[in-house]
């Protein structure tokens, strides 16, 4: 089931998350973070927003 859409506004601040399917690991190594990281970057360029703070991290062993 899909969540509803944002409500969207002039200067509104939005709370983004991005998770691997299944659990899976989003990134390989430093080099596929980075190529990441140089995405996103041409993506807040590209979109004229502002990214205030954001975090890599790996998804948890939940074995």
């Amino acid at each position: 089931m899909s969540r509803s859409l944002r409500i969207q506004f002039p200067g509104a601040i939005y709370h983004v998350t991005v998770r691997g399917n299944e659990r899976k690991m989003i990134y390989a190594d430093d080099a596929d973070r980075r190529l990441f990281y140089s995405r996103m970057e041409a993506s807040v360029e590209h979109a004229g927003v502002r990214v205030y703070q954001f975090c890599l991290m790996n998804t948890a062993d939940m074995s």
